[in-house]
């Protein structure tokens, strides 16, 4: 009896040995997988995913991680404020070798939207909720170009908001405290509106 009570007790402790070193984690620890590239199909992961147009042949797999809010700091260095709504997916484009590769793809990034934030893009636009791409080799946050796609006539249940894949790195849907007239810079949330206005009639006059 005594060589089962030690294997008992020491196979508990042995996993824990391996979780606290950082052989093995527990399931759904991180939401990341890697897919092969399909033309035409659609890449889904709950109300957010990927839809793939078209795509060079150097490229044959997409890993994609779903980062639940909040965002590391790392990525907040220049944002003066930031509101998400869901989670922030990470796409990286990978070769056949499983390295990153940075060629250009006809892709699409898409969020699902329930009727309050459909709302909130017919009354306020980008303005008002928007998808933002973070490029991770200059460490900024850009617009990407939104759309509205109603999908809701063809699955009955959510309409979208897409844009088109600028490259790999971050897609959050939400809004950015941004500069209309450059909107890479970002500006304090609480701008002399006066001096704004004075700056776009000096732009016009040029």
């Amino acid at each position: 009896m005594k060589p089962k009570t030690i294997t008992i007790i020491t196979l508990p402790l042995m996993l824990l040995g391996l979780y606290v070193l950082g052989l093995t984690e527990p399931a759904n620890a991180q939401e990341k997988q890697i897919y092969p590239v399909y033309w035409g199909e659609t890449i889904g992961l709950g109300k957010q995913g990927l839809f793939i147009d078209t795509a060079p042949a150097v490229i044959q797999y997409v890993e994609i991680e779903k980062i639940r809010p909040p965002l590391k700091q790392q990525y907040l260095l220049n944002v003066e404020k930031v509101a998400y709504r869901g989670p922030i997916l990470d796409v990286t484009f990978l070769s056949k070798t499983m390295a990153p590769i940075y060629t250009p793809i006809l892709a699409s990034v898409y969020f699902n939207v329930s009727e309050p934030e459909v709302r909130i893009w017919e009354e306020g636009g980008f303005d008002a909720i928007g998808i933002w791409y973070y490029n991770k080799n200059t460490a900024a946050w850009q617009p990407c170009y939104t759309r509205f796609v109603p999908e809701k006539l063809n699955n009955g249940k959510y309409n979208r908001l897409a844009c088109i894949v600028m490259g790999n790195g971050l897609y959050m849907l939400g809004t950015m405290k941004h500069d209309p007239v450059f909107p890479l810079r970002f500006k304090p949330y609480d701008i002399d509106q006066a001096a704004a206005a004075k700056h776009k009639q000096m732009l016009v006059q040029e």
